[in-house]
C-alpha cells in the first residue's frame, strides 16, 4: 500500500494536464461543478480577447492554467511551505501557453520527475509573476544558506531550489480565495494533501528530519479531524512573508542535510 507521498504523487502524476483544457484533479468534479465562479480561457489569445480581461476575476477558479498543488522535489526537499492557493495573473496565461521551457517546467513539477526544482528560484523563469512573489519571501532563506556555507549568491539560490517546496492546500489558480469551508473539505486533492502533511510530514518536522512553515491560513489546513495542535503557527500571516527566525532555522534544516 504506498504512503501519503507516493499516493498524492501518484494522483497527479497519473492524469493528463495540458494549458487550456479543463485541468481539474479526479475526485473533485463534483466539487469544482457546484461553484459558480469558475473561469475557463483556453489560450492566451482567448483571455486577451475576452470581456472579463483586465476586470477583477474575484474567487474565479481558473482550470485552463496546470493545478499547482506543490512546487518543487518533494522527496528531496526538506523546507516546506504550506499555502493557500496559486495566485492568477495574465502572466501565467500567457507563460503557459506561449514560452515552452516553462510548461515543461511545470509539466515536470507534476509529474515529480526525479530533478525536479523549485521553479520560481530558476533564473530561466526569473520574469514571472511567481518568481516576483516567491524571490523575496524566500531571501532570508538563501542568505542563510549563502552564510552559512560561504557560497556566492548563485550557489545558495540552486541549492534552495532543490531543497525547498510549497505545498498549496487547494491547487486551483484564483485571484481571491473565498471556498466555503465544507467545500474545501470535499476535495480529494485536499485529502491528499491533509494525508501527506500530517501523515507523513508533520511527524517528520517534529523529529528535526525536515522543517515546515505554514504561511496563511493555518485553520483551513486545521479542519480535517487530524492531530495538528503544533502544527506551526504563521509569523508574519497578513503577507505570507516568513520571519528572520523562521527563515535561519529553515536555512540551518537545510545546510543539515544538504
Amino acid at each position: 500500500m504506498p504512503g501519503a507521498l507516493d499516493a498524492l504523487v501518484n494522483a497527479w502524476r497519473t492524469q493528463q494536464f495540458s494549458p487550456g483544457a479543463r485541468n481539474v484533479l479526479a475526485g473533485d468534479d463534483s466539487t469544482i461543478n457546484a461553484r459558480a465562479d469558475v473561469a475557463h480561457h483556453a489560450s492566451w489569445n482567448s483571455l486577451i480577447k475576452s470581456d472579463q480581461f483586465g476586470a477583477p476575476d474575484g474567487s474565479a477558479f481558473h482550470l485552463g492554467l496546470l493545478p499547482m498543488p506543490f512546487l518543487g522535489n518533494l522527496k528531496r526537499a526538506r523546507v516546506f511551505l504550506l499555502s493557500l492557493n496559486p495566485g492568477v495573473g495574465p502572466h501565467d496565461y500567457f507563460a503557459e501557453h506561449q514560452v515552452s521551457d516553462y510548461r515543461k517546467a511545470l509539466e515536470a513539477n507534476l509529474q515529480q520527475t526525479r530533478d525536479v526544482r523549485f521553479p520560481f528560484l530558476d533564473p530561466a523563469h526569473s520574469w514571472h509573476g511567481g518568481s516576483a512573489y516567491w524571490a523575496p519571501r524566500l531571501r532570508g532563506i538563501t542568505e542563510g544558506v549563502r552564510r552559512r556555507r560561504n557560497l556566492q549568491y548563485r550557489e545558495a539560490i540552486d541549492i534552495c531550489a532543490q531543497n525547498i517546496a510549497v505545498l498549496e492546500l487547494v491547487p486551483y489558480h484564483s485571484a481571491t480565495f473565498k471556498m466555503p469551508q465544507r467545500r474545501i473539505d470535499a476535495l480529494a486533492s485536499v485529502k491528499l494533501m491533509r494525508e501527506f502533511v500530517f501523515r507523513e510530514l508533520l511527524p517528520r518536522h517534529r523529529q528535526g528530519d525536515c522543517k515546515m512553515l505554514v504561511l496563511r491560513s493555518r485553520n483551513k489546513w486545521l479542519q480535517s479531524g487530524y492531530d495538528g495542535a503544533d502544527l506551526p503557527q504563521p509569523t508574519m500571516p497578513r503577507n505570507a512573508y516568513i520571519s528572520d527566525r523562521d527563515a535561519e532555522k529553515a536555512a540551518e534544516t537545510i545546510c543539515r542535510f544538504a
